[in-house]
């Protein structure tokens, strides 16, 4: 489950947004991929056993949705109580499943269709999806394994640096750059508290570590340039300035006497 949910491929846009193109256009599900994802539905385990749920695929233009996936996945269901939750259940099952086939996703609650019933059961929700292209599979990789070398360096007596140089060094060898801008923070009485976890500054710098300090390790990688802009009228929405891909993960890690402990992902 952990190394799945590293994997997980969430997209705002099923686009590259340097080349302005779409992954559609490129990268397509074979019919043999669209029935394993009906099988791999059907060994769920549901959280409320009495409510049946059925999904049915279908292309992107039978849906108000518009992200540059291929296809839609549409999630049927008696609406009995609960009903919501038990379809989330089974939906994050089924995400994680299609990131373990190179399967991106997005959620997306608003969508409509005119395929209002299947099965005599009613429509809910909606996941767009589509296959991941290669270089953009690299990156989502090099980003996992960036915060997995972050972990490792996490020891008790060493820096916060000790983690930046192994994150930082490890992007640029894959000839990535790292957002200097934005990175982790402690966590205590507050969610967001100091330090300031930074993934730039060098090897044996910044806060000392101690067992029992907790901090997040949420590096963003970038397939450019490092320079990142929050110009979106909504405030919070980061985009590079360059416009290529970026990726991010995040762990938060308590550090123990020995070394440190995952307490969430």
């Amino acid at each position: 489950m952990y190394n799945m949910i590293f994997k997980r491929k969430s997209f705002h846009l099923f686009r590259d947004n340097k080349t302005r193109t779409y992954f559609n256009e490129n990268n397509h599900l074979t019919n043999e991929e669209l029935e394993d994802i009906y099988k791999a539905f059907k060994t769920f385990i549901p959280l409320i056993k009495d409510i049946k749920v059925e999904i049915k695929i279908v292309q992107n233009n039978l849906t108000t949705c518009k992200r540059g996936q291929e296809y839609c996945i549409l999630f049927y269901s008696e609406k009995k109580d609960n009903y919501l939750q038990n379809i989330g259940y089974s939906g994050e099952q089924l995400d994680l499943y299609l990131v373990s086939k190179n399967i991106g996703t997005l959620w997306f609650g608003v969508g409509k269709t005119e395929l209002l019933k299947y099965n005599e059961l009613d429509f809910v929700t909606m996941m767009a999806i589509g296959k991941v292209p290669e270089r953009a599979e690299k990156l989502l990789k090099v980003t996992k394994e960036c915060v997995e070398l972050g972990l490792a360096a996490a020891k008790p007596w060493g820096h916060l640096g000790d983690i930046a140089d192994a994150i930082n060094s490890h992007a640029q060898a894959n000839g990535y750059s790292v957002v200097e801008d934005i990175g982790g923070h402690g966590i205590g009485l507050e969610f967001h508290e100091e330090p300031f976890v930074s993934y730039s500054c060098p090897k044996e710098s910044g806060v000392l570590m101690v067992p029992g300090m907790v901090f997040t390790i949420e590096p963003m990688i970038n397939m450019g340039r490092c320079e990142i802009q929050m110009n979106d009228p909504n405030g919070w929405t980061v985009r590079t300035e360059d416009g290529m891909p970026s990726a991010q993960w995040e762990v938060t890690v308590a550090v123990t006497d020995t070394g440190y402990e995952v307490l969430a992902y």
